[in-house]
């Protein structure tokens, strides 16, 4: 992935470390089902979290372009057929890496966007707020043994963005000789050096995630949604393989005396064994005391699952998810205190990354509104409105206070109550909110009796 950007390295000054582009490789290997350790059976945890997190970030988000003027519909027209039905999916992989950038250009009497992830570009310089100044992007096209390279480099200067394009020509681990853009046919019509003036901006937005980098640590570059779990998401697919293998090494067998077995082709009586059936038998020197015995241990596989479910919790604790995103749900927090800390904590992670996609959304929006103006000629105000449905997001107190309201009210009961607070069906709650009254009678009968009574804890 990083071969084009570790070209690009070295030909540009940059504060990007090499560590961190390492890192942001390793990152979407292990998105992929591609980590860095050894282990036969992969979970797949890092692409569940940034799919599970990208669609409760957009569930109920409503983005579109306000406005009836003739730039207005020209842009949302843009926006909806380039770049609201990819969101999702480019939001998850951006997620896995650390960031992205909607990049938009000019393409076929509209204008497209360019979804690049981090490690698809490379930052060049930053501003003392850590906002993007200069970036470089890269394309390659392999003709054989040859290598052609275009690197796009986007500086802001004031209101204004400096665009450069250069080619080069090389092979193996170099950029190679500086070539014009005409060599190469589909470059051929791009301007080596175009100017846009008084954007205000960049000409792109660029989401990163909002943690703090511990990689580089004074770095601005974003770090990958589950970097925080690394060594735990390890963790979890050691415990995994160490399952997978406790369900291979202990199925059921049959360990057969060697002569007990002959090739199908050969006629007797003796056991003849399907092509299908091989794994069911294990070949054995019993010393003509036992022709056959059964294979069939104990699994241990409870015991594997709980560990397992115990590194998804943490998971879930260390990235800001709610319980039961990746863990069993039944294996939830049962507490008050616990659920209001949790849900919280999954509300907080949710606000903080719509807001940093907000602001990459908008910023993007700007540069494809100065693209409508100059390049096709629409006038006309128009507006980016994101509405993110805080619905979904009021934090767990909020929430119950508004069914104890409801309860107080009359119009709900304490056990749909229940059912919503701790994840229960019907019958649970009933059978709980039953114990909880029998304890109750049973702390009131022995008040009556005059007896002290230490208060009973019912969680």
């Amino acid at each position: 992935m990083n071969n084009l950007i570790n070209l690009i390295k070295k030909e540009y000054d940059t504060p990007v470390s090499d560590n961190m582009i390492s890192n942001i490789e390793e990152w979407e290997d292990m998105y992929c089902d591609n980590p860095h350790w050894e282990c036969e059976s992969i979970l797949g945890t890092p692409q569940t979290i940034c799919q599970t997190l990208s669609s409760q970030i957009l569930t109920e988000a409503k983005i579109e372009v306000t406005g009836e003027s003739e730039k207005a519909i020209f842009v949302r027209e843009q926006i909806e057929k380039h770049l609201l039905p990819r969101l999702k999916e480019q939001l998850e992989k951006g997620m896995a890496v650390g960031g992205i950038v909607f990049r938009p250009y000019i393409s076929n009497g509209g204008i497209n966007i360019d979804f690049c992830r981090q490690g698809q570009f490379l930052i060049l310089a930053f501003d003392d707020d850590g906002n993007v100044t200069d970036i470089a992007f890269g394309e390659q096209i392999q003709n054989g043994k040859v290598t052609y390279t275009r690197v796009e480099r986007q500086t802001l200067d004031g209101d204004n963005v400096i665009i450069e394009n250069k080619a080069y020509k090389g092979k193996g681990r170099n950029l190679g000789k500086e070539i014009p853009l005409s060599t190469v046919d589909k470059w051929a019509d791009i301007d080596p050096k175009v100017v846009q003036e008084g954007i205000e901006g960049t000409c792109f937005g660029y989401y990163r995630t909002p943690l703090a980098n511990n990689i580089d640590i004074d770095s601005p570059v974003g770090i990958s949604i589950f970097s925080p779990a690394k060594a735990l998401i390890k963790k979890v697919d050691e415990q995994f393989d160490r399952l997978d293998w406790e369900y291979e090494g202990g199925q059921l067998a049959v360990d057969v005396s060697e002569d007990a077995i002959l090739p199908q082709s050969e006629l007797t009586d003796q056991i003849k064994v399907e092509q299908t059936k091989k794994r069911l038998y294990h070949k054995m020197d019993f010393q003509d005391i036992d022709t056959w015995k059964a294979y069939n241990p104990s699994l241990r596989d409870s015991n594997y699952n709980d560990g397992l479910d115990n590194y998804l919790m943490r998971i879930e604790d260390k990235i800001g998810m709610e319980r039961g995103a990746l863990s069993k749900v039944d294996s939830v927090a049962r507490t008050a205190t616990e659920i209001i800390t949790l849900k919280e904590r999954r509300y907080h992670t949710l606000v903080d990354n719509q807001e940093a996609l907000e602001n990459a959304l908008q910023d993007m929006f700007k540069a494809v509104s100065y693209l409508a103006e100059k390049y096709y000629d629409v006038e006309g105000g128009c507006k980016l409105v994101i509405n993110w449905n805080d619905s979904i997001l009021e934090d767990y107190q909020t929430e119950l206070d508004r069914h104890q309201q409801r309860i107080d009210m009359g119009i709900e009961d304490k056990i749909e109550a229940r059912m919503w607070a701790f994840g229960e069906d019907r019958k649970d709650a009933e059978k709980a909110l039953e114990n909880m009254d029998a304890l109750t009678d049973i702390y009131n009968d022995l008040e009556n009796m005059g007896e002290p009574v230490e208060p009973i804890g019912v969680e």
